[in-house]
């Protein structure tokens, strides 16, 4: 099972033209940022769309692909974020070693 984040991702490397499309893009403001943290619940449920996806069942088809792309790419910068003495410049190196995964 994949999450959200990993779907939306996957959907940038299969279908391009969608990139941004459905997200918030404003940015999130703290109404009173001298409040402390807090822990509640949070409400969810589960959606289903009223008419099928507009994508393409060949796209569709290829998203596990692109998960497993994602997924070897994000190792990569993973690893080195986990890594002793990582700075700006191991992240650098790491953005740039997994852009030559394909």
């Amino acid at each position: 099972a994949w999450d959200t984040p990993t779907i939306c991702n996957a959907l940038e490397v299969v279908v391009p033209h969608r990139r941004a499309t459905g997200f918030t893009v404003e940015h999130l403001h703290c109404l009173d940022p001298a409040l402390k943290p807090i822990v509640g619940y949070a409400r969810t449920a589960t959606i289903r769309a009223v008419e099928s996806s507009p994508l393409r069942s060949d796209a569709v088809a290829k998203i596990p692909v692109a998960v497993d792309l994602l997924t070897r790419r994000e190792a990569v910068i993973l690893g080195a974020a986990r890594s002793g003495g990582f700075d700006i410049d191991v992240l650098k190196r790491a953005m740039a070693d997994s852009a030559e995964i394909h």
